[in-house]
């Protein structure tokens, strides 16, 4: 059985979602949209800023790479990054913007943050984010205003042209992200102060810093209120970016109880949970036994086979298989790696296939290759 249809493909994700087991192993693998400019043969250091290049790179990785969803990732729209002076967000030498670890908050500021996030953000962090922004409220206002309108006038383009190709190409968006999360001591450590200045200060001012931890908490979950409810293959996802940074005994600390309230909010909400990873969490497998059933976790340098035995089929489980194999040099090789994945990660009925990391540019992947590989998945992955 392979799935050809959107019925049947969007029926993969929902059998995982409602803990059935599904016909085959649904392939939910995306790119960034510089791979589609990139094997388009465009120019990245331009062309990622306009939305009719990005539609036209978009129907191209569509038609090339089969994946049951959509497969590319939704971008940011740089020109408005560019527009305000983002030093968050800086392209480098070829092209690709990239996210910067910088700091925008002083050491002394955590009661003032901890006060009112919000209130917090608009008046120190968005000035020395922004270098274009002049002090003037007036200005700045504007400034945003135009950044706004450069983002509606992107995406009314990059959205339509994306619906056009969904349809032309018979891709599912079942399993789709209701919105964004951050985990709360990662907008601190990871927006705010860097990953090296945090380090520090949950040795010098702990205090401080568990309360602003906690203030962030209650900020995230009014952000999470905002979100649809009970709508059948949503989630909000989390990139998880500090955790495998910090000692076990600072991240039960600091990190994971707030976490947890805001994981806990979303499952008492009917809000589905869609988290990655980042690099090797094998030694909090104890932690990620607790998280509500039904999170799909997306893993990349975690053992696959301790995830399987730990976490078995109460999570949904996706991502392990290594971006590597996506060049590798020969077909069958790939095709016997994807078989062994498979072996592995099959039994427990609630895998989506998917490489361990983003293909983040064209030399990510050999377009040959990942076809012979998603191949193997359809046919291997089927269940009997």
């Amino acid at each position: 059985m392979v799935a050809t249809t959107v019925q049947e493909k969007e029926q993969l994700f929902r059998d995982i979602w409602n803990g059935v087991r599904p016909k085959r192993i649904p392939i939910a693998q995306a790119v960034d949209i510089a791979v589609g400019i990139d094997k388009k043969g465009l120019n990245l250091v331009t062309d990622q800023f306009s939305a009719e290049k990005c539609v036209e790179a978009m129907d191209y990785i569509t038609s090339k790479v089969d994946s049951d969803i959509f497969p590319i990732t939704t971008p940011s729209c740089y020109a408005a990054d560019k527009l305000l002076g983002s030093r968050k967000m800086v392209m480098s030498s070829g092209g690709f913007m990239q996210h910067q670890n910088i700091c925008v908050m002083e050491d002394d500021e955590y009661p003032e943050l901890a006060a009112d996030p919000f209130k917090y953000i608009i008046d120190k962090v968005l000035p020395r984010l922004y270098t274009n922004l002049t002090g003037d409220r007036a200005k700045d206002e504007f400034m945003f205003w135009k950044a706004q309108k450069i983002t509606d006038a992107f995406f009314a383009v990059y959205m339509k042209g994306r619906g056009e190709t969904m349809r032309k190409y018979e891709r599912t968006r079942f399993d789709f992200n209701l919105g964004l999360g951050v985990a709360p001591f990662d907008d601190i450590a990871d927006y705010l102060r860097s990953f090296s200045k945090i380090a520090t200060d949950i040795r010098r001012q702990p205090e401080n810093v568990m309360t602003a931890v906690d203030a962030f908490t209650a900020y995230e979950l009014k952000e999470m209120s905002l979100y649809p409810r009970g709508r059948e293959g949503g989630r909000v996802f989390f990139a998880l970016h500090m955790a495998t940074f910090m000692r076990e005994k600072d991240f039960a600390k600091f990190w994971w109880p707030s976490y947890m309230v805001v994981l806990n909010y979303l499952k008492e909400t009917d809000r589905g949970i869609y988290m990655f990873c980042e690099d090797d969490w094998g030694r909090f497998m104890p932690y990620l036994v607790d998280l509500p059933d039904d999170s799909l976790i997306w893993f990349e340098k975690t053992d696959p086979k301790l995830a399987v035995d730990n976490l078995g089929t109460k999570k949904a489980l996706t991502g392990m298989f290594p971006i590597e194999n996506y060049t590798l040099p020969d077909k069958q090789l790939a095709i016997d790696k994807t078989k062994a994945f498979i072996d592995l990660v099959g039994p427990t009925e609630r895998y989506q296939f998917k490489a361990n990391k983003s293909p983040l540019r064209g030399v990510d992947i050999d377009l040959d290759i990942m076809d012979a590989i998603f191949k193997t998945v359809k046919e291997y992955g089927e269940y009997k």
